[in-house]
């Protein structure tokens, strides 16, 4: 059992890897789920399908962990194209100062793009020792297929564009805060507006602590003497950039309410309460990236 041989990983990602993969009966649009069964059956490079599929006007919660399996299996250029896709489109939402100003169903494909890597992530990160797409996609940035020639001039690594657009969105209001800089000082944490974004945050945390959970599937000789990349390229962050997103996870955890109109813990009972999801996300996040130590014989993140 690699999952509990590499018991030192912080707890919490694995239930956040029960609840990302634990997909099989997510709902989906009947659009979306032809696409994804177009995906498994041919290749698709027309970069129309890839537009409709992320701007659908509906949310994509999950994807089913079979349907990933078998994209992976039949036709795997898709797993790039669709992981390219996907970092492209949060990439774009990236270079918006304000996500409030966007159309909703452009803050849609964001959010369909950060749910849809939570799934994929994990069941690559399953079968890697069979083919090798997290290193060769993600890493790398090959297509898988592609001859020496077609590599080098289409080389497009995504493990740190990704990670960077999620530090990036954390800190945009409107999807992963509530106001420009994320100042603690200033959040309201009773009213409805510092509510209005626990669902996108929530789901980038999750984006986040996905990224972290490769280890998961390494065996212990491995775990101990292979670095997390990902872990690594969170904790070696400039003060700039780190400071502000740190600040408001603390906010959010501190200005937790548990006991809130009378009835602790309250939410248990209705489900409902996006307070508490982002409370719970927000501490696993803090807790995986303050727990990373370089394997021996690694220098110290930068």
């Amino acid at each position: 059992d690699v999952t509990a041989a590499a018991a030192p990983l912080p707890p919490c990602l694995v239930g956040c890897l029960v609840s990302t993969m634990g997909a099989e009966t997510s709902k989906m649009s009947p659009a979306v789920l032809g696409a994804f069964g177009k995906m498994a059956k041919q290749d698709c490079p027309d970069d129309k399908f890839w537009g409709s599929l992320l701007s659908t006007p509906s949310s994509i919660t999950a994807i089913p962990a079979d349907a990933v399996r078998k994209i992976i299996k039949e036709q795997p250029a898709n797993v790039a194209r669709l992981s390219r896709a996907c970092v492209g489109r949060m990439h774009q939402a990236c270079s918006v100062q304000d996500v409030r100003g966007m159309p909703p169903v452009d803050r849609t494909a964001v959010l369909n793009c950060a749910s849809m890597l939570t799934s994929l992530l994990p069941v690559l990160f399953e079968g890697e020792a069979e083919h090798g797409l997290v290193e060769t996609v993600w890493w790398r940035g090959v297509m898988p297929g592609a001859d020496a020639e077609q590599q080098q001039q289409q080389a497009m690594p995504l493990a740190e564009p990704l990670m960077s657009c999620i530090l990036c969105l954390l800190l945009r209001p409107g999807i992963g805060c509530e106001m420009a800089g994320c100042d603690p000082s200033r959040k309201l944490a009773d009213s409805a507006l510092s509510r209005s974004c626990d669902r996108p945050r929530t789901q980038l945390l999750k984006l986040l602590l996905v990224t972290c959970s490769q280890t998961l599937y390494v065996t212990p000789d491995q775990y101990k003497r292979t670095d997390n990349r990902w872990l690594r390229y969170y904790s070696a962050q400039p003060p700039q950039l780190i400071v502000p997103i740190v600040r408001s996870w603390l906010a959010t955890i501190f200005s937790y309410d548990p006991v809130g109109m009378g009835i602790p813990y309250s939410s248990s009972l209705s489900g409902s309460d996006t307070e508490e999801e982002v409370v719970d996300a927000t501490l696993h996040a803090l807790i995986a990236c303050l727990d990373y130590t370089p394997p021996p014989g690694e220098g110290a993140p930068g």
